[in-house]
């Protein structure tokens, strides 16, 4: 015997977040999604089922829970099953992309008088804290894209913020250092950066703003060698 619940195609935060948690520990719940209704039906006895039902597909339903084919509604193709929206608002990495985007925002907002990116930050400080660095050792420090590096570094030395000198031991190499312009600009813009990071982590209390920069740290050491510039493989 089967129970059936129908739900309304809302965006449930709340749900969302609970949702997060079954990411790590492999539970599963009902939630919403976008496109159509959720069903939930529980066989006495046994573990939830979660479909979807897709109104691009005349009713098609799939499994949200093992990936399963099951037949069109129309009885022709069988469709393959794809991840709901409430299960994409629930992944760690888009959580991470969604936050990674309200930083950039607040930082566009906050240093918008300097025209300084947070990428244009980060070199600029990295090579004022290690005068005559190469661009490839630059990239590690910041870990940022080699091949990327080079539009960010034409950009600052357009501007005037830095300097670029041929090594003495190879000519082919660009040593960097900071100009007076540049040093300047990290000086003045200091203190809107340590607004950025203030507004970013304002809603949180001050133990979940340790336990979050916290987490941050191990999983970004963990996952080192994943970094670009990073020699672990």
């Amino acid at each position: 015997m089967y129970t059936v619940i129908q739900y309304t195609v809302n965006i449930n935060f709340e749900a969302v977040a609970l949702a997060a948690t079954d990411w790590a520990t492999g539970a599963k719940r009902p939630v919403a999604g976008r496109g159509g209704t959720l069903r939930a039906t529980q066989p006495t006895g046994s573990a939830p089922a979660v479909h979807a039902r897709d109104w691009k597909t005349n009713g098609a339903l799939r499994d949200a829970r093992n990936g399963s084919i099951e037949q069109a509604g129309d009885g022709t193709q069988p469709m393959l099953h794809q991840v709901p929206m409430s299960d994409l608002y629930a992944m760690p990495g888009h959580l991470i992309r969604r936050l990674h985007q309200i930083s950039m925002a607040i930082f566009a907002e906050e240093c918008a008088a300097s025209g300084l990116t947070s990428v244009q930050f980060a070199a600029l400080t990295a090579i004022r804290e290690n005068p005559e660095v190469d661009a490839t050792r630059l990239s590690s420090l910041i870990a940022f894209d080699r091949s990327t590096l080079g539009d960010v570094l034409e950009r600052l030395e357009a501007k005037g913020w830095i300097l670029r000198s041929p090594s003495p031991h190879d000519k082919r190499i660009k040593l960097l250092r900071l100009s007076p312009a540049g040093s300047n600009v990290l000086d003045a813009v200091e203190p809107e950066v340590r607004r950025v990071q203030q507004r970013l982590l304002e809603p949180l209390d001050p133990g979940e703003r340790t336990e979050m920069m916290r987490m941050l740290s191990q999983l970004i050491r963990l996952h080192e060698r994943f970094s670009p510039g990073s020699t672990e493989r």
